[in-house]
């Protein structure tokens, strides 16, 4: 009788801690999309200030990509990122020509400009840092063979434009995804 009331226990403590750590994930991933809001803010502030014009495609895609992403945050993860890094098609010299587009756009903003659409990538890049376990490993293993800097600082500190093609692909998979009939939130 004694190993019953233990496995009663031991079952009502997974339970609890199960219902911790999905309220946990579920208040993460509102944090998450409440720093997206706070990008997209700022982006709009931009605008509002003339800093930024409203027509301008530096301004177009990076309010369509937060805004996306915004809408799915819950299913953005570092495998549906991988997997459309990979197989982004190089030969696409219209996906191409729009990247260096906007990255040349990107480079010739204002500092003002260029420092919101970086704190959205950087945000992008915090996303795949706190949902993805085997990021983390892979960049704690490169500190600690390197010793050259913290990780995380390190990933908060990337260059936020070469992930652009990645997240763009991976954005249209996302979409394709809740067009086949599945609802985002």
């Amino acid at each position: 009788m004694g190993t019953f009331y233990l496995a009663v226990v031991v079952i009502w403590c997974a339970s609890i801690l199960f219902l911790v750590a999905r309220a946990r994930h579920k208040a993460k991933l509102e944090q998450y999309r409440y720093r997206l809001f706070e990008c997209r803010d700022n982006l709009f502030l931009l605008v509002a200030k003339g800093e930024l014009s409203e027509d301008s495609s530096l301004f177009k895609e990076t309010s369509r990509m937060i805004n996306t992403l915004i809408c799915n945050v819950e299913r953005f993860s570092l495998g549906l990122f991988v997997t459309a890094y990979l197989n982004a098609d190089e030969r696409n010299f219209s996906d191409q020509a729009q990247t260096e587009k906007f990255l040349n756009e990107l480079s010739s903003a204002p500092a003002p400009v260029q420092d919101v659409i970086k704190n959205f990538f950087r945000t992008v890049m915090s996303i795949l840092h706190d949902s993805s376990l085997l990021l983390r490993i892979i960049l704690y293993l490169r500190f600690f063979f390197s010793r050259n800097q913290s990780p995380i600082k390190h990933l908060l500190a990337t260059n936020a434009p070469p992930v652009y093609r990645a997240y763009r692909t991976t954005e249209g998979r996302l979409r394709l995804f809740g067009q086949a009939g599945h609802q985002f939130a």
